[in-house]
């Protein structure tokens, strides 16, 4: 909390542990914060495909005072006067942030609140929302509904958090207009973003870190109606306000590793799954294999192949869950164990310096390691006709070089780079260059180097980019 915040008694929140982030880290913080990481050392030991619990610090009550009476509560449960609802309630929308590590969680039972994991501490902090929102900018605290759907969204670039507040009543009884604004990490502070186009309750918000601007789905007459918002010129714009996907109930996630939106589901159109693309296109893909609506189902995204894992029910309610891969519009059913219980209700975001994906319910948290290498390899399996030659590459995982070598001459030896998505990175000529400097070009994640000897394919290696 910044030093000179006033605080209303009424609103006092007392929270057991606050870290600031003031000021932005400076590298060799963040490295220092990394080493020492629980997360990060779960995350590292973790097996492609499973799953492992983070034993974090349990915070399980906080003390608030409302009224000139004192609650106890939970994480989880929204303040006075919301009845001690659950803000995970119809919400799947949380966000990580690499530079401070932090699980961030906008909830919503009437009441909002503001949560965030700390992998520094390994434990929970509450961020208090300022009681007067119109000085501060923020969201107004109290709602007429209960809740947040797919109204938060997150600047990965710059630390911000948004999140869409749509007409309500507030704490004092007055009307409140729709708004959006964002808490900026190190400033500790909101900002409201003027003009915000007409949104209902259930619509989606998405800040789009290739377009630096946010992303916003709502429903229309004639269907799912997308502004866009740019943070240069300030203004917003209209996209389309005739797409398939309706915008009601419907669901928004950024990759920016495709650099993309996907918007899906919602009451009207619960299968459809289309993306936005960086140069402003709309794409319908195919459709989903579960029903896409208000908390049915989860979507995060995995960091190393850029693919989507989609937490999802079959037709008799069981959890499910399936890989999508936009980029060749394909679906692939994934053999995950049970984590969660019927009515649990997780909220999940892609950690992408630890590859993995975190999940979160009450003060359960999980990380999934998706199998990666196992899907590419399948993928790729045209490529690996003979495994003969004694082909090796070093040194692996690689940050900065990488050296092949085949055991034999190297005339008429092709070595060509793909990605875990399979697209071809690059296409070295062995009799030229026995090494390649992976420098910028290659972001941290698992790469394929496939070896062809006169013409013929003869043997495909994994390997790490890892910095």
């Amino acid at each position: 909390m910044r030093k000179n915040a006033i605080i209303p008694v009424t609103l006092m929140l007392l929270v057991l542990s606050f870290e600031s982030f003031s000021a932005r880290p400076t590298t060799e913080q963040i490295a220092a914060r990394r080493a020492n990481s629980l997360l990060a050392k779960i995350a590292d030991t973790l097996t492609p495909g499973t799953w492992a619990k983070v034993p974090i610090i349990p915070f399980t009550t906080h003390t608030y005072v409302y009224n000139d009476t004192t609650y106890n509560l939970g994480l989880l449960t929204s303040p006075p006067p919301s009845r001690g609802l659950d803000i995970l309630g119809w919400t799947d929308d949380s966000h990580w942030d690499s530079v401070t590590g932090q699980y961030l969680h906008m909830g919503m039972r009437q009441t909002r609140k503001f949560i965030s994991y700390t992998e520094e501490s390994n434990s929970w902090k509450i961020i208090p929302l300022p009681f007067n929102h119109d000085s501060a900018n923020s969201p107004h605290i109290e709602s007429k509904w209960g809740h947040i759907y797919a109204n938060n969204a997150f600047d990965i670039e710059n630390s911000r958090f948004y999140h869409h507040a749509h007409a309500g009543v507030d704490m004092s009884g007055a009307s409140t207009p729709t708004r959006i604004c964002y808490y900026d990490l190190f400033e500790e502070k909101w900002t409201l973003i003027a003009n915000p186009p007409s949104l209902n309750k259930e619509s989606v918000i998405e800040y789009f870190n290739a377009k630096k601007g946010l992303i916003t789905l709502s429903q229309g007459l004639g269907g799912g109606i997308v502004n866009f918002y740019s943070d240069s010129t300030k203004r917003w714009v209209k996209l389309d306000d005739s797409l398939p996907v309706c915008g009601y109930h419907s669901t928004g996630r950024h990759n920016p590793f495709r650099e993309e939106i996907l918007i899906t589901g919602g009451n009207y159109s619960t299968n459809v799954m289309m993306r936005i693309k960086k140069d402003g296109t709309i794409e319908r893909l195919n459709d989903s294999p579960v029903k896409m609506g208000v908390n049915s189902s989860i979507i995060s995204v995995d960091p190393v192949s850029g693919r989507y894992l989609i937490k999802g029910a079959d037709s008799a309610g069981v959890d499910c869950y399936y890989e999508f891969d936009s980029d060749r519009n394909s679906y692939r059913k994934l053999n995950l164990p049970k984590i969660w219980s019927t009515y649990d209700m997780p909220t999940c975001a892609f950690v992408a310096e630890y590859k993995v994906v975190m999940w979160q319910y009450g003060n359960k948290v999980y990380v999934y390691k998706h199998d990666t290498a196992k899907n590419t390899s399948e993928e790729l399996a045209g490529m690996k006709k003979e495994q003969t030659t004694a082909f090796t590459v070093s040194p692996n995982p690689v940050s900065s070089s990488l050296s092949f070598n085949n055991g034999r001459t190297l005339r008429n030896s092709i070595v060509e780079i793909y990605d875990a998505s399979g697209k071809r990175i690059e296409k070295v000529d062995l009799s030229i260059a026995s090494a390649i400097s992976t420098g910028n070009r290659y972001s941290n994640g698992v790469y394929f180097a496939k070896l062809s000897i006169d013409g013929k394919a003869n043997k495909t290696i994994r390997f790490l980019v890892a910095r």
